[in-house]
């Protein structure tokens, strides 16, 4: 029975201004911004085996929560839920044969395609109905009619990835003298950029028709791409011994502008106008998120928020509506404690949420819409809560 696996879905109407209540108050030393907004606890649900990933669709309409079997308590299973982020309601709910890998959701969990630990890829339609499984060990992701399996960790020689129909049936090979190390999907399903090692970056069309290809000077840590219709993108790289740099490079695959990073980087992202960039890195210097801005040829640092200690934990930072989203961790009464927080575009925090976690670890995701920011966010290894800031 459905009860077996969820055991309840909450809708929970406690209204917070500015900030969220927790567990554990966390006082955050940034300067507040002069608009803070109303956080409101959604709903919630807690699931008897362990969450181990979450899965937004694009238009955020649509999230996946998989899990594990809870070992200590002896409930739980191999499974994946689908839920609708507007209202919590379970669409579906798949059963499994061994941990999810990666997965991916689209059209208000009408599609989902989900890999496990197994090495087999399977696809679900409507109300979770499954429609086929072939083996591929990958990071699946939906784009248009076609399923984009990345090779995140293993890749096959000369692979860097593999282009699967909504049949199953694979149609083509993404070859690559180089490891794949970074992939991002531009907006409504209008390409991908990849970056590989030796500094090569490329932003390939909806029918993965290379645009354009670059060479950074440095290996690359991540890469970004923009919202827009002719999509911008920024790659993070770095050689020994030198400052990280930021390169931002424009729809025609020229790149404008370039800045070195006073602090140390692994994450970056773009504003959806491709306007701004955020660089997120977590290092002995502590945790530092930085504001960068695209004008007068020039790429410029606007702001920067830092939390000097290392963090055990640090999650990839993102960017939805008018806020930019970054996981802090900080010491207070000698235990570690964390926080998703808020920031406008002028670096003011707006809202933060203290999250509950086991062991430091926990997983987030957020997206924009027509009623606001939602944020969805794990408690604990076995509920989910989602916010709605607005």
């Amino acid at each position: 029975m459905f009860k077996d696996v969820i055991l309840a879905v909450v809708a929970i109407p406690l209204v917070l201004s500015g900030c969220a209540s927790g567990p554990k108050a966390v006082e955050l030393k940034f300067g507040k911004a002069p608009v803070q907004p109303v956080v409101q606890e959604a709903w919630s649900f807690q699931t008897p085996g362990i969450i181990t990933d979450l899965a937004l669709s694009s238009s955020g309409d649509s999230l996946l929560v998989s899990t594990i079997p809870n070992r200590e308590s002896g409930t739980g299973h191999h499974m994946t839920v689908c839920v609708d982020t507007a209202s919590g309601r379970i669409r579906w709910r798949a059963p499994l044969d061994s941990q999810v890998r990666a997965q991916g959701v689209a059209n208000g969990c009408r599609s989902a395609v989900i890999t496990t630990h197994n090495g087999e890829m399977n696809a679900f339609g409507p109300a979770g109905a499954p429609l086929w499984t072939v083996e591929a060990g990958c990071r699946p992701y939906i784009m248009n009619d076609k399923i984009i399996c990345y090779h995140d960790d293993d890749p096959g020689p000369g692979t860097a990835f593999e282009v699967f129909d909504q049949s199953g049936r694979k149609t083509m090979t993404f070859p690559s003298p180089n490891d794949i190390l970074a992939m991002k999907l531009a907006a409504e399903g209008r390409g991908l950029v990849i970056a590989l090692t030796r500094g090569q970056v490329l932003l390939l069309d909806a029918k993965i028709r290379s645009l354009w290809q670059r060479k950074m000077k440095g290996e690359i840590l991540d890469a970004a791409v923009s919202r827009e219709d002719r999509p911008r993108v920024a790659v993070l790289y770095g050689a020994a011994r030198k400052k990280q740099k930021i390169s931002f490079i424009n729809a025609a695959g020229v790149p404008e502008a370039v800045t070195s990073l006073p602090f140390h980087a692994e994450y970056l992202e773009l504003t959806p106008d491709g306007t701004n960039i955020v660089a997120f890195g977590n290092s002995p210097q502590g945790q530092s998120l930085g504001f960068y801005a695209f004008g007068g040829g020039k790429l410029s640092e606007v702001w920067r928020r830092t939390e000097p200690k290392f963090a055990d934990f640090s999650p990839p930072p993102s960017v939805a509506g008018q806020y930019l989203i970054a996981g802090f961790e900080l010491i207070q009464d000698i235990e570690r404690r964390s926080v998703l927080v808020g920031f406008d575009r002028a670096g003011g925090l707006a809202w933060s949420l203290p999250v509950e976690t086991e062991e430091g670890a926990y997983l987030y995701t957020a997206s924009d819409g027509t009623a606001g920011v939602r944020v969805h966010v794990t408690s604990g290894d076995t509920k989910i809560k989602s916010y709605l800031v607005k």
